[in-house]
Parts: C-alpha cells; sequence; structure tokens
C-alpha cells in the first residue's frame, strides 16, 4: 500500500521544529554549564593567589617590614585579579594559624608549619535562568618567611 503523498507534505517542518528546539536546548545549557565552570575556576584561582600572597606577607613577613591586614590582602591580591566577578557578590575569609613561632622540625623529624587558609565564595547567578549558586574555594598555604 502507497501513501499519498500530500499527507506527509508538513511532517518534515514539525520535525525539524522539534530536533532544532531540544537542540538549542542542549546547547544553551552547555553553554551556561561552560560559564558556571569558568567562574568556578576563577574562585578557585582568587582562592590560590590571595592565599600565596598572604602567606609571604604574612604576620612574620621580615624584620622592618610591617604585617599586612586582611583588608590590605583583599585590596592587593583579590581585587586586581578578579577580572569579570561582580566584588559586591564575593565574600573573602582569612584563618591565620600561627600555631608555631616559626617553621621547625620536631624531634621526630616532622615537620611544623604556621599556615593561612582563604576562602572565597561568590554568588552566581546563571544568566537568569536559573537559581543562584554559591562558587566556594579553600586554600592553605604554608607560611613563608
Amino acid at each position: 500500500m502507497r501513501l499519498n503523498h500530500r499527507s506527509r507534505r508538513g511532517i518534515s517542518l514539525v520535525e525539524f521544529a522539534l530536533v532544532s528546539s531540544l537542540t538549542m536546548l542542549i546547547m544553551l545549557g552547555l553553554l551556561v554549564g561552560c560559564v558556571g565552570i569558568f567562574r568556578y575556576q576563577q574562585v578557585a584561582a582568587l582562592a590560590r593567589e590571595t592565599a600565596r600572597y598572604a602567606s609571604v606577607h604574612g604576620s612574620d613577613y621580615a624584620q622592618g617590614h610591617t604585617s599586612v591586614t586582611d583588608a590590605d590582602i583583599y585590596q592587593t591580591a583579590l581585587v586586581p585579579k578578579a577580572t569579570l566577578l561582580d566584588l559586591s557578590r564575593t565574600r573573602f575569609i582569612i584563618t591565620w594559624s600561627p600555631k608555631y613561632p616559626v617553621t621547625r622540625a620536631d624531634s621526630d623529624g616532622t615537620i611544623r608549619l604556621n599556615t593561612v587558609t582563604v576562602t572565597v565564595e561568590y554568588d552566581w547567578k546563571p544568566e537568569y535562568f536559573f537559581s543562584s549558586v554559591t562558587l566556594k574555594s579553600t586554600s592553605v598555604a604554608a607560611m613563608c618567611y
């Protein structure tokens, strides 16, 4: 039995509409996901760079130099590297752990280090399609002085 050609006239248009809309939805999801990964990488890099700066310029920086404050670290290390991020949605937490007077080795050979922990949080709103997501990264660096 042979189908009438006229009854299949609009089927290609309907198939195209279904497939193209599904394809565009998948492409949009991939694009938003890639932007989210990029934002997370920015937050992680900020945490690493800020922890590095704080570890080098920490409380026992060097004789004759003043110790940096958390506000100095924020302005010097975090703000210049926070390109394309809205700083009003960025939170910055720094924790010093000066448990030991200086870096030293115990009697069993275990090295004890003072550390600085930097946590950077960013509230990311993924292009108005989804709810807000908090991206968070923590970096711990040994004090180097």
